[in-house]
C-alpha cells in the first residue's frame, strides 16, 4: 500500500496528468486530461515494477521510522543560546537523510552508516545541551566564584584579627570550605563553555558531513576513501561527545559535596 501510494504520489508520474489537467483548461479540449490518465498509470505501474523505486521507497521508510523527533527531543531546551545549536545540527540529519534517500542504491549503505553516526552524534548532542542548560541554571543560582574568594578572605582577615583559637581555626576552616567551592564552580563554567565549545564543534563537523555525503552521492560511485573518512569524522565526534559527557559527571559531583560543606 505504501509503495503504490509513493507511486501515485511520484513528482515525475504526478506531472503527467497534472500538465494534462491544464491543457484541458487552456485549450477547452475537456478530452485531453482523462486522456492523460492512460500515460500517469502506465507510469505509476512501472513505478512499482521499478527495483529502484523499491528500494529507495523502502529505504525512505526505514528512515522515517528512526528519524529523531526534534520537537519532542528539545522540547524543554529554552536556552537562547543552545536552541541556534541544535537547529544546526537538526538541519544536518534533514540533509544527509535527503542524499540518502536520493543516492543509487550502490551507495545508499555507506550513506545510511553515516546517518546513523550523524543521529548517534545528535541524540548525544541533545543530552549535553539539556545537561548544560541544568548547568546553566544551577550556576545562576549561586554566587560568582570572584564573591566567594572575596568572602573567603573576609573569614581570613577575622581569623587573623582574633586571638581566639577555635575561632581563629573555625574561620580558616570556612575560608578553606569557600576558597574549595570557588575552584569547583569555576571548574563547573568551564564544563558548561566546553559544553557550549563542543555543541559548536559537532554542528560545523555534522555539517561538514553533510557535504562529503553530497560529494559522494554526486560522484554516483563507491568512494571508498571519502566514505571511510567521513565515517572516521563522526565516529571521532561521537566519541569525543561521550568523553564530554564523563567530565561533565566527574567535576559536577564533588563540586555539590564541597558546596554542601560551605554551608
Amino acid at each position: 500500500m505504501k509503495l503504490l501510494l509513493a507511486a501515485l504520489t511520484r513528482p515525475m508520474n504526478v506531472f503527467v496528468p497534472g500538465a494534462g489537467l491544464l491543457f484541458a483548461l487552456a485549450s477547452g479540449f475537456w478530452w485531453l486530461f482523462p486522456l492523460s490518465l492512460l500515460p500517469y498509470g502506465a507510469m505509476v505501474w512501472l513505478s512499482v515494477r521499478d527495483p529502484r523505486f523499491i528500494e529507495r521507497t523502502l529505504v525512505s521508510d526505514a528512515n522515517r521510522a528512526s528519524a529523531i523527533d526534534w520537537t519532542l527531543r528539545v522540547a524543554d531546551i529554552d536556552s537562547v543560546e543552545l536552541r541556534p545549536l541544535l537547529a544546526r545540527i537538526a538541519q544536518a540529519e534533514a540533509k544527509i537523510e535527503a542524499q540518502v534517500d536520493r543516492a543509487p542504491p550502490s551507495l545508499i549503505p555507506v550513506l545510511e552508516a553515516s546517518l546513523e553516526q550523524v543521529r548517534s552524534a545528535a541524540n548525544l548532542g541533545v543530552d549535553l545541551a539539556r545537561r548544560g542548560q541544568d548547568l546553566d541554571r544551577q550556576l545562576a543560582a549561586v554566587q560568582r566564584p570572584d564573591k566567594v574568594r572575596a568572602d573567603a578572605g573576609g573569614r581570613r582577615e577575622r581569623a587573623a584579627a582574633t586571638t581566639d583559637p577555635a575561632i581563629r581555626d573555625e574561620y580558616l576552616a570556612t575560608a578553606t570550605a569557600l576558597e574549595e567551592t570557588a575552584s569547583q564552580t569555576e571548574q563547573l563554567e568551564q564544563v558548561r563553555d566546553r559544553i557550549y565549545a563542543q555543541l559548536d564543534g559537532l554542528a560545523a563537523a555534522l555539517e561538514s558531513a553533510v557535504l562529503r555525503s553530497m560529494r559522494i552521492r554526486v560522484a554516483s560511485s563507491d568512494d571508498e576513501e571519502n566514505a571511510a573518512a567521513l565515517s572516521t569524522a563522526l565516529r571521532v565526534d561521537v566519541n569525543t561527545m561521550r568523553e564530554t559527557l564523563a567530565v561533565f559527571e566527574e567535576v559536577s559531583v564533588p563540586a555539590q559535596e564541597n558546596q554542601r560543606r560551605a554551608r
